[in-house]
């Protein structure tokens, strides 16, 4: 599969390993999914530089009263995100550190919707 139809996703420390591949390996995919996640601080000086993230899109899915990864994560991923020049959506979900059935159909919704760049190879 092409990288520029490729998508990885995860949720919890996989939506942290999907986001470090792809924020440190931007030629690799087409975007991410971190469901749940956080963009880990020791990161930053790994992320590829702007202009090599800017064809990423990205989906940020987080519960709202998530005690173990709180939401102000996934606001400060996607504070992080738009400073970097990434197309992105954050859903926020009246959830905790789960992942419901809601979440798992906006992820679906947003890997298979018309606009995203894999889906026009």
């Amino acid at each position: 599969v092409p990288a520029s139809r490729t998508v990885v996703a995860g949720f919890s420390q996989g939506g942290m390993l999907a986001a470090a591949a792809a924020l440190t390996s931007p030629e690799s995919v087409a975007g991410f999914a971190m469901l749940a996640g956080r963009v880990m601080p020791e990161l930053d000086p790994l992320i590829a530089a702007a202009p090599d993230l800017a064809h990423l899109d990205v989906l940020v899915v987080h519960g709202r009263i998530d005690e173990v990864l709180p939401v102000e994560w996934a606001e400060r991923a996607v504070q992080r995100l738009a400073a970097l020049g990434i197309a992105h959506e954050l859903r926020l979900f009246d959830a905790e550190h789960t992942l419901e059935p809601e979440m798992e159909d906006a992820l679906l919704r947003w890997i298979v919707a018309a606009e995203r760049p894999w889906r026009h190879p």
